[in-house]
């Protein structure tokens, strides 16, 4: 029997009973229970978890487990990046399990399409992969979007940002699904913004390589149209003020006259013409390698910073 007229996003509970003609009825059976799926929204669609009592779920947010342990998604009472709570993916002791987080559905401008998702992440697990999803009672209808990769130190929170913007399929669902290489792994996601991008979105995925003594090259993604670039570098540590030390025409972008075995941070900013200037990108680092030292060479190990290793020197780790 098909019920309808019921209300989105909302629980329900019922009961059946036989009714065998002449009076005679049987027990009721009961209760069954059911939430129905929430009508789409509107973006911005934000969520930091703080308004619902912990275990419990936001209204519009589905967990999707399969597995042959106890592995759940739910609302963790602290441990969060905006305190106290935050959503924590757990596989118990299951390392096969499918632990998938499912955001309110997104009604405007079709769907998930052309959106774009900020959330904070840290965790045991491996890696976090973001994606839509059609079905939240099928696993199988998840479609991966972009893979993160989670900070393995306690409380690390890092921010991400994935773009739908060459999405074209029609789903109207977000999920976040983890990806364990062990047991008792746990992912724990915060201050989830889903909107529309910026009009001139920062770079993403930031990464050096060919380093040399006195160069890098730098590589970003870059999310718009953008064609010119700020960057603004200066030796590790150093606070940004926000001013390019150079602007650039080209990606990747070999930086050049840098101090061999030296220690370099970084940032991206997108020009995207007519004053309108992306947000700085998050931290780039790199080392340049060192000039061959004269010997003797002396080091007591005594100006670092533990577990840190001294400017120069290697650690090779080869183990089973």
């Amino acid at each position: 029997f098909e019920l309808t007229d019921l209300e989105p996003g909302t629980a329900y509970e019922y009961y059946v009973q036989a009714d065998c003609g002449d009076g005679d009825v049987s027990w009721w059976a009961g209760p069954e229970a059911f939430v129905t799926l929430c009508s789409p929204g509107l973006v911005p669609i934000e969520e930091n978890f703080d308004g619902v009592i912990a275990p419990e779920l936001p209204d519009c947010w589905r967990s999707l487990v399969e597995s042959s342990a106890n592995a759940y998604v739910q609302v963790n009472g602290w441990n969060g990046y905006s305190v106290p709570n935050a959503l924590q993916m757990e596989n118990a002791n299951d390392p096969d399990a499918t632990v998938i987080a499912i955001t309110p559905p997104i009604a405007d401008d079709e769907g998930v399409a052309g959106k774009w998702v900020r959330f904070y992440a840290w965790g045991f697990a491996t890696e976090l992969v973001v994606g839509t999803i059609s079905n939240p009672y099928d696993p199988s209808t998840f479609t991966a979007v972009s893979v993160v990769p989670l900070s393995g130190a306690w409380l690390d929170y890092q921010e991400f940002e994935v773009y739908f913007t060459n999405y074209t399929g029609t789903d109207e669902l977000i999920a976040f699904k983890g990806v364990y290489g062990g047991t008792y792994q746990t992912i724990y996601i915060d201050d989830v913004l889903i909107d529309h991008p910026p009009s001139c979105p920062k770079p993403t995925d930031i990464s050096t390589s060919d380093i040399t003594t006195n160069s890098a090259v730098l590589n970003w993604s870059e999310n718009g149209e953008a064609t010119t670039w700020n960057i603004e570098y200066g030796y590790a540590g150093f606070a940004p003020s926000g001013v390019p030390t150079i602007t650039v025409y080209e990606n990747p972008y070999t930086l050049e006259e840098l101090e061999s075995g030296t220690a370099y941070d970084y940032y991206i900013q997108a020009d995207c013409g007519e004053g309108d200037l992306s947000e700085w990108s998050l931290k780039g680092h790199f080392v340049t390698l060192c000039e061959p030292f004269d010997v003797p060479v002396i080091e007591d190990f005594d100006n670092t910073v533990a577990p840190e290793v001294p400017v120069c020197w290697t650690p090779v780790i080869v183990s089973t």
